[in-house]
């Protein structure tokens, strides 16, 4: 998928970013409670949405329905971690 999207200089780095954030919120909830697991969690679910937004402008149509299932998919789940999160902070 790299080689077919244009602009793609930064677009593993930031993928490994958003990853390491979706990877590392459970790890956050263990130590720090899982207020800050869901807030990592939405934020990097929020940041992958966005890059695959973005992303997805300049890929092939092939590739393109793949990222924006992928956007959809995360989109959903950013809304439902911010969701619990703020039910979570209002009890």
């Amino acid at each position: 998928m790299v080689g077919r999207v244009r602009g793609t200089g930064r677009a593993p780095v930031a993928g490994c970013v958003f990853g390491t954030g979706v990877l590392a919120a459970p790890f956050l909830a263990l130590l720090y409670g899982l207020n800050a697991g869901l807030a990592v969690m939405t934020i990097a679910l929020g940041a992958t949405t966005a890059f695959g937004a973005n992303t997805s402008r300049g890929a092939e149509p092939e590739v393109r329905r793949r990222l924006l299932l992928m956007v959809v998919v995360n989109g959903v789940l950013a809304v439902a971690c911010l969701v619990t999160l703020l039910v979570r902070l209002r009890t």
